[in-house]
Order: C-alpha cells, then structure tokens, then sequence
C-alpha cells in the first residue's frame, strides 16, 4: 500500500490508473503488483522506442545521404558502388522491418497494458516477439553498415583514394562472399518478421 500510496503521489497517471474502479476492486497485493508492472512497463516501452526508432531513423538518414554523394558512381555501374547498393537496399529493408515490427509491439504492448487484468493478458505477451525480432534487426542493420563500408573508397596517408577495385582479388573475393551471405541471411530474417507480423503471427522460440 505504501508503494502504491508513493507512485499514486509522485505520478499523475500512475494514480490515474490505480484509482480507476475497475481495479480498486482487486486486493491490495494484487494492485501493489500491477502498479509496479506498470512502470517498469513503461520504462521498457520508452527504452525500447527510442533505441528502435531513433536510431535507425538516423541511420535512414546517413544511408540516403551516402546514396546522394555516390550517386555518379552508382549511374556509372562501378563495381564498388553497385556492391554497396545492393547493401544498402537490405539495410533499407531492415529500417522498415524494425519500424513494422516496433508497431506490431507497441500495438498489443498497449492493448494488454490497458487491460486491467493485463498481468495474466495474452496481448500483453504477444507483442514480445516483435521487439525482439526489432532489436535482433537492429544488431543486424548494424552489421551490415560495417560491411558496406569495406566497398566505399578510403583514403590513403599521401590523399588518393583507394577503390574497392582497386584492392587484390582474394580480398575483394572474400568481402563480397561475406557481405553476401550476411545480406542474405538478414534479408530472409526481416521479410520473415515483416510477414508474420502483417499476418498477425509469431515467431516460435526455436525459431528466434
């Protein structure tokens, strides 16, 4: 009662909610329980949101700046640049997935979260799945930018660039293989939670 007397006091909507008549007619344990779900609930949510949204937003940003300054290499079909295209048409895919599935989430968060009895909700659970897919995307998007960086010119100690094309056939032979596979495998992930969550349907735990 003490801690829910102290929320209900320092937070509006904490004691918003806990004052609401659905749930004062639970016991008092069990309202003390709710009300301390509720704000690591929350404070999950708010984490969660602005890691997945924030940042992929600006790397949405980066990557269509990068796409701007390539762009000449990109209409000449240089090899280097056509690598890092294909990239970053994964890396796109990934920034939408992560958004959709985010939503998915926010969405049944939100659902059981308003659901007084949301302790023993399905709803509540159900979104679990997406964030988890989201951040696994995340990790990947990640991945992925270091490895469309390996297909950009750098520049050399005396200011002339060194050009993908330009580097010996085994390394550029092992750079493609690996960005490949990577693109491939992250692709397949993200189109795989992007269908399951417009079909409303979850990953199982073998599976994440």
């Amino acid at each position: 009662q003490r801690g829910s007397r102290h929320l209900r006091d320092t937070v509006p909507w904490i004691g918003a909610w806990i004052d609401d008549a659905q749930l004062k007619a639970l016991s008092d344990e069990r309202r003390e329980l709710l009300t301390r779900t509720a704000v690591a609930g929350m404070i999950h949510m708010v984490l969660a949101f602005l890691m997945l949204s924030v940042l992929p937003a600006l790397e949405l940003i980066v990557l269509l700046w990068d796409a701007h300054s390539f762009a000449p290499a990109i209409r000449a079909c240089s090899p280097w640049a056509l690598a890092w295209s294909a990239l970053a048409a994964v890396r796109l895919l990934h920034i939408g997935c992560i958004a959709g599935c985010l939503n998915y989430f926010l969405f049944f968060f939100y659902s059981g979260f308003l659901n007084p009895n949301f302790a023993s909700s399905a709803a509540f659970y159900k979104g679990f799945w997406a964030e988890f897919a989201a951040a696994r995307m995340f990790a990947q998007l990640m991945i992925l930018a270091a490895a469309a960086s390996w297909f950009v010119p750098h520049y050399q100690q005396d200011g002339s660039p060194l050009l993908f094309d330009e580097r010996p056939l085994a390394g550029r032979a092992v750079a493609v293989a690996v960005a490949a596979a990577h693109g491939a495998s992250f692709g397949r992930f993200a189109l795989r939670s992007a269908w399951k969550s417009l079909r409303n349907l979850e990953y199982s735990e073998a599976e994440l």
